[in-house]
C-alpha cells in the first residue's frame, strides 16, 4: 500500500483467506508505504471515498498492478508488469492485453461519465487464482454525486 498524496490516509485490511486473525488498520502517511506479505492471499482493503482493493493471488504471481487515481482527468491509471520471463495475457474490465517481460503497460481508465466513480477488475487467465480489483470515487473538488 501506497500513499503518494499529502495526508495521511486510514484503511482496513480484511484477511478472507485466513491470513491474519481480525482484520487490521493502517495509518499509512503521506508519501509512505506499508508492505503485507503472505505466500497466498485473498484480501480487501478498504478506505474513504468508497476506496475498495480486491487481492487475491500468491508469492508466485504472474503480474503486478499498480493503480494511481487522477483528479483531472478523473481517472485511474493501472501500470501492468509482467513478472515472468515470457508473454503474459491479461484481461482489464474484460478486454485483452498482451504484457511483454521488461516492457510495463499503461492504460487509463477514465471515469468522467461515471461521476468519477471506478469499478475495474484485472485477470490473469494463466494465473487462474489472480484478481485485482479496484473501485472507489475520485474526489476533484467539482460536484458529483455520491454512492
Amino acid at each position: 500500500m501506497t500513499n503518494s498524496g499529502a495526508e495521511s490516509v486510514r484503511l482496513t485490511l480484511f484477511p478472507y483467506g485466513g491470513e491474519f486473525e481480525f482484520p487490521r488498520h493502517f495509518d499509512v502517511l503521506g508519501g509512505t508505504s506499508v508492505t503485507v506479505t503472505a505466500p497466498e492471499y485473498d484480501l480487501v482493503l478498504t478506505g474513504p471515498n468508497g476506496f475498495r482493493r480486491g487481492l487475491r493471488g500468491s508469492s508466485g504471481d504472474f503480474v503486478a498492478v499498480r493503480g494511481c487515481i487522477m483528479a483531472e482527468p478523473r481517472a485511474v491509471a493501472l501500470e501492468i508488469e509482467n513478472l515472468t520471463g515470457h508473454i503474459v495475457h491479461v484481461r482489464i474490465a474484460g478486454d485483452p492485453l498482451n504484457v511483454h517481460p521488461d516492457r510495463p503497460e499503461t492504460v487509463m481508465i477514465r471515469c468522467e461519465d461515471a461521476h468519477g466513480w471506478y469499478d475495474v477488475s484485472i485477470t490473469c487467465p494463466e494465473d487462474p487464482h489472480f484478481l485485482r480489483r479496484l473501485m472507489g470515487h475520485i474526489e476533484n473538488g467539482a460536484p458529483s454525486i455520491s454512492g
